[in-house]
């Protein structure tokens, strides 16, 4: 039976990192081979909140949907989900979330198997990937700030090109993270270094 194991740390304060893991409908935004995703039913009961929600996995035609009983344990920060019906012949998975300085540690567990083979290799990859994806998402987009930047300091010094500099800097600040998630990132003031060949860093604005 495929299980995985995963424990990164991720540069998110925990609350912020549990709503986005449970905002179940935007997985196929991050999660891949996530096609489509919908919550039927969401209680809060003070010390828990229950989810059944559908997921549809896959690439393409070949393609597979389940549904699954969520329950976030709010005095344990975690997540434990198993699964009602559809293609799947077990599933127990869960996620647990501790605040370490100003990023949070997720530590993620599970255990399946689905009725088709092939779908079973994908999921093992995909919560790897996935997990990455949500760590690099926000660095990657950050980087329109410093590209910015730079086109501001063009139009500081050659005034030919000034009005051209301008617009393309706000084009830039367009593509950078807005407001919202620098809220649900947690990175508000926090300074972003860049290890690829463009180097520098950049100061994530203060909201």
């Amino acid at each position: 039976m495929p299980s995985a194991s995963i424990k990164k740390e991720i540069p998110c304060s925990k609350e912020n990192l549990i709503k986005m893991v449970l905002d179940i409908e935007k997985y196929p935004e991050f999660v891949p081979w996530c096609l489509n995703s919908k919550i039927h039913n969401k209680n809060d009961k003070g010390d828990k909140v229950e989810i059944t929600a559908d997921l549809t996995i896959g690439k393409s035609f070949f393609n597979e949907t389940y549904n699954s009983f969520v329950i976030y344990d709010k005095s344990s920060d975690s997540i434990h989900v198993t699964n009602m019906g559809g293609p799947l012949k077990h599933l127990e998975n869960k996620w647990f979330f501790k605040q370490k300085g100003n990023n949070s540690e997720v530590d993620f567990h599970i255990d399946f198997e689905l009725k088709n083979k092939i779908l079973n290799l994908l999921m093992v990859k995909s919560f790897d990937i996935g997990l990455k994806k949500i760590a690099d998402a926000f660095e990657k987009r950050a980087i329109y700030w410093k590209a910015a930047a730079m086109a501001d300091k063009a139009a500081r010094v050659d005034g030919s090109i000034a009005g051209n500099a301008r617009q393309t800097a706000s084009a830039y600040r367009g593509r950078a993270p807005q407001k919202s998630e620098i809220f649900s990132s947690g990175m508000a003031g926090k300074t972003i270094t860049f290890n690829c060949w463009v180097g520098g860093s950049v100061r994530v604005p203060n909201l």
